[in-house]
């Protein structure tokens, strides 16, 4: 039979939380206690004096640090539809946490709160800036503004013709096509305003003009590229659709027969004919020439002597003629220049114009060019041709010299050229002037002799004997203070000269009474 006196008292166990605040970090500090065993008195009760006190046992507590970012400069630059990822860092105990501290992510990209992996695929253009925080039971750090500028992926430009210029002639019954181009982006598509010749279609996504004119007429239409970033407009295109085909026949083949080595030639074929003409040629051109086929243009610049001979062809549906046998011979012949004419009229007058022709022998053709001194004014040098002309609009005497150069060897040069050009004023008169000057003794003189006529500047000149204390200056100033005795006549030749060379003469008389 169970006896109840004789059981064992139940073991007591029991916990105590104890809560620790420091510096607003929150520690939980668990004390545990193992429960004694004790005796129990009579009816099952612990005797006081024989209960056990609980022995508490602490435990450790881990070291924390607030995050620092150790990497926070992603990209700056992401394009729309290619991936974007850069990695986040940041130190600190226990791990932190990542997310948008402020702004604005690019659309199609995330941030993963857990890693800080900013990673995905951007899908809008623009610039987005924002800041990342990384964060712990510790604290908080946070990235500078950060600013990732999104492109569209796609440079965006005007549209621009590079091919606009189609045949302007067509045959009915003949196909005709046309290659429009045009620059841009995004790719342009075309289109017209206009009539089109009947039978010929414009595509919109090529610029391709085809197919076979049904009817004839002329017909003019202008054609458009057009993109997001605008349009461009060709021209007014003129086709005329005839309904005869007409052979070709030469109108222009007589190019010239001699060129040199390093100078430009150039010679236009010209043929009629429906449908307009191309041109080819058999047989060998000088090297350094070529013939354009849709033009028939000649040209270029010699590279190598010789005699060459070929035929040039102008060909269409209803046919093709040649020229005859053409021969061009290439020479290295280079000339130094020679004057043959440097010897200009030496006088002009302002007002009548002047002329002379310069000419000079040499190989490429010189070039004339003002080598010293000064043209007359009003006159000008023609540096290609060698002509001096004009109008002089000032008297004068000018020294000048002429070169002609052409780049082989020393360039030409002319003697000393001196032209004097006249004026057309007035002969040359001295004004009247007291006859005689009457000057007392201490008495100061400034007078002006004056001129009118003749061609400025002028100058004085003076003979004979000036009273004591007087002077005549080469402008024409008697100045000074008379100091002859009184009772005297003094009489003095007097000459002024302009500068074409003119003068007057006169006698001044100046009496001391």
């Amino acid at each position: 039979m169970f006896d109840r006196r004789r059981s064992t008292p139940p073991r007591h166990r029991f916990l105590r939380l104890l809560a620790a605040i420091t510096l607003g970090a929150f520690a939980l500090i668990v004390v545990g206690h193992t429960g004694a065993t004790t005796e129990a008195a009579p009816g099952g009760k612990c005797a006081s004096w024989k209960c056990a006190t609980p022995t508490p046992t602490p435990t450790s507590t881990p070291t924390q640090s607030r995050p620092v970012f150790t990497a926070e400069t992603p990209p700056t630059s992401a394009t729309v539809g290619t991936a974007y990822s850069y990695q986040f860092q940041a130190s600190g105990s226990p791990a932190p946490t990542y997310a948008l501290a402020g702004g604005t992510l690019p659309y199609g990209l995330t941030l993963n709160g857990t890693s800080g992996l900013l990673s995905g695929t951007p899908t809008t253009a623009g610039a987005f800036t924002f800041w990342i925080s990384a964060s712990n039971s510790a604290g908080m750090d946070t990235t500078p503004a950060i600013t990732v500028s999104v492109g569209s992926g796609q440079t965006v430009s005007v549209p621009s013709f590079t091919a606009q210029t189609p045949p302007t002639s067509a045959t009915v019954g003949t196909a005709y096509s046309y290659q429009f181009q045009a620059s841009g982006s995004p790719t342009p598509t075309y289109a017209y305003t206009g009539t089109l010749p009947p039978g010929l279609g414009l595509s919109a996504s090529t610029g391709l003009l085809a197919g076979t004119p049904t009817t004839t007429g002329t017909y003019s239409f202008w054609v458009s590229a057009s993109n997001s970033a605008g349009t461009a407009w060709t021209g007014m295109i003129t086709v005329s659709v005839t309904s005869s085909l007409v052979a070709p026949s030469f109108t222009a083949q007589t190019p010239p027969t001699s060129a040199t080595v390093g100078t430009v030639y150039s010679y236009q074929f010209r043929a009629s004919g429906s449908p307009t003409p191309t041109y080819g040629y058999t047989g060998t051109l000088p090297p350094g020439l070529g013939l354009s086929a849709s033009t028939g243009l000649l040209a270029g610049t010699p590279t190598t002597t010789g005699t060459y001979s070929f035929w040039v062809s102008a060909n269409n549906n209803a046919g093709t003629a040649w020229t005859g046998m053409i021969t061009v011979s290439v020479t290295s012949s280079l000339i130094a220049p020679s004057f043959t004419a440097q010897t200009p009229p030496t006088s002009a007058t302002v007002g009548t114009a002047y002329a002379y022709q310069f000419q000079v022998t040499g190989n490429p053709a010189p070039a004339y060019s003002l080598a010293s001194g000064s043209l007359p004014g009003g006159l000008a040098l023609n540096g290609t041709t060698g002509m001096l002309s004009g109008t002089p609009s000032v008297s004068g005497s000018f020294t000048f010299t002429v070169r002609a150069s052409n780049g082989v060897g020393s360039p030409a040069v002319t003697g000393s050229i001196t032209i004097s050009v006249a004026g057309t004023s007035s002969a040359l008169t001295l004004a009247p002037y007291p006859y005689p000057f009457v000057i007392g003794y201490g008495q100061s003189v400034n007078y002006q002799f004056a001129v009118s006529g003749g061609t400025a500047p002028y100058s004085f000149i003076w003979s004979g004997n000036l009273p004591y204390g007087l002077t005549l200056s080469s402008s024409g100033l008697l100045s000074g203070t008379l100091l002859a005795a009184p009772g005297q006549d003094f009489f003095v030749n007097l000459m002024v000269l302009d500068a074409r060379g003119s003068y007057v003469a006169a006698t001044v008389w100046i009496r001391v009474p």
